[in-house]
């Protein structure tokens, strides 16, 4: 199959690249990932991104902006209650662009930028936290995701994802970990008839690492989605999604990260979506926000849309008469 031994090659570098040197302290507290372009949800891959009928490939790409609301804060001292927002507000805008080759192949990235950033710097049991200021490039992710069984818009679909990050983000912004990591991930989703399911799980490799007492580093991750499919042509879908990542080291409500978003996508034009999402941050994990918001615009062919949903041909009353 094309697509293992491309999965095999990216896998291998991920290994290599997550085994090299890295600073001491890594402080990419942003948590939100979007999905490549092309994928059908916000934060969660699927596993079959659509190819192009007549050729190879098929290009995919867009922006995506997020919100975060509280995203980072401290207690003023280890053990209160007392919220101290490092960062108060985060805002990013992430170009997106894929290429998949043959319905079975998708490759892209994913280039994050804090456009705006605030917060309070505090002092925590007499360590000083500074918060960010202005805005701040972060970690370019480069993705790579094969489909093992399934087709496009059929009812059961499987396939894998790696994933690596390149440590282009500044450490000391919140955006970067200043070393390479990433991950793998088993992708399960599917549609029956008008509603859409997905499910999603792997680990996430970086280095070990502590902010404010909090044990940081290799975690797991799981991620579900259901909703419908609405529309003549199921052109506007909506549902809710959510992501959990836990750190298996020293597992605490702070290195537990958690959110919920609801949202909707509406396709038009035959090759553009629009979409919105919001949402509760549900754990007090550092990345996690109060609430966030994601708007995105994305140009995501579907070669294979007449097929999962055919227009109804109009039948003209005339000539129904006369072939009778």
């Amino acid at each position: 199959m094309r697509t293992l031994p491309i999965l095999a090659l990216s896998v291998g570098a991920l290994v290599t690249l997550c085994a090299a040197p890295a600073a001491a302290q890594s402080y990419r507290t942003h948590r939100f990932d979007p999905a490549p372009a092309g994928d059908s949800l916000f934060g969660i891959q699927s596993p079959i991104t659509s190819g192009a009928r007549d050729e190879d490939f098929q290009i995919h790409g867009g922006l995506l902006f997020d919100y975060a609301y509280n995203p980072v804060t401290l207690n003023s001292e280890l053990g209160t209650e007392d919220r101290r927002s490092i960062v108060s507000d985060q805002a990013f805008l992430h170009i997106a662009a894929s290429i998949t080759f043959w319905d079975r192949v998708t490759v892209g990235f994913i280039a994050p930028t804090a456009l705006y950033q605030a917060g309070t710097s505090y002092f925590v049991d007499g360590d000083l936290y500074e918060a960010p200021e202005g805005p701040a490039f972060g970690d370019i992710r480069i993705n790579a995701k094969g489909a093992i069984y399934g087709e496009l818009h059929g009812p059961f679909q499987f396939g894998v994802a790696s994933y690596i990050y390149a440590p282009t983000g500044e450490r000391d912004s919140f955006v970067g970990e200043g070393s390479v990591h990433g991950g793998v991930e088993a992708l399960l989703g599917g549609e029956l008839s008008r509603f859409y399911w997905n499910l999603t799980v792997g680990p996430h490799l970086r280095e070990k690492d502590r902010l404010a007492g909090t044990a940081l580093g290799p975690s797991v991750g799981f991620g579900m989605a259901a909703g419908a499919l609405l529309g003549e042509r199921k052109q506007v879908q909506i549902g809710p999604e959510t992501k959990i990542s836990v750190t298996p080291s020293e597992t605490s409500s702070r290195n537990t990260f958690a959110e919920l978003l609801l949202g909707a996508k509406y396709r038009f034009a035959e090759n553009y979506v629009l979409g919105a999402a919001g949402g509760p941050g549900l754990t007090q994990g550092f990345g996690t926000p109060d609430v966030r918001m994601v708007f995105s615009f994305m140009y995501t062919p579907d070669a294979h849309r007449d097929r999962a949903c055919p227009m109804t041909t109009p039948v003209d009353s005339r000539a129904a008469g006369d072939s009778q």
